[in-house]
């Protein structure tokens, strides 16, 4: 089982994991990306022992190797309480903007039946979502259909809850 916690320090929520402690192999993924740049190119790994091992000696050699002055860099980041301050500024921005989005969706009719977090916010439509999303993207809207984040791909619209991270809201 991976987890991804894409959006791990900017988040206002606490993180609650899917994996049961009985879950035999699992890896929780937290990409570096989405708050300290994208450039970074990194994520922070923690796994049960035997993944750690196995991905331990898939990323030791080769092209799959992390640069030692990436890792350090993302470290004395992580640690400075002038970035985690920045991050915290974020979680603000990021509340108040989906706040905002959502405000200016009920004035429309349109309402969110989840609370946002960061990024994303997710709003279930009861007709296929191409033609809006296609009609956003022309006007210059980052969106993106939800079908693509639901557990089951191929279903054209949900027709159920976001997927059931407490973190997650895409589209």
């Amino acid at each position: 089982m991976i987890e991804d916690d894409h959006f791990s320090a900017v988040s206002a929520r606490p993180y609650h994991r899917i994996t049961t402690p009985a879950t035999a192999r699992w890896a929780l993924v937290r990409s570096v990306s989405k708050f300290l740049g994208p450039d970074l190119r990194l994520a922070l790994i923690a796994t049960d022992a035997e993944s750690a091992t196995r991905l331990e000696a898939r990323l030791s050699a080769g092209t799959t190797w992390v640069s030692h002055l990436l890792q350090r860099t993302a470290h004395e980041l992580l640690v400075d309480p002038g970035v985690q301050e920045l991050d915290e500024r974020a979680r603000e921005a990021y509340a108040h903007r989906s706040g905002l989005l959502i405000q200016r969706l009920h004035v429309h009719g349109i309402e969110v039946s989840c609370r946002p977090d960061g990024l994303h916010v997710w709003i279930e439509l009861v007709i296929d979502s191409g033609s809006v999303v296609q009609a956003l993207v022309e006007r210059g809207w980052a969106v993106r259909p939800g079908h693509i984040f639901l557990r089951a791909p191929s279903s054209r619209r949900p027709t159920h809850s976001p997927p059931n991270s407490p973190r997650s809201s895409p589209t």
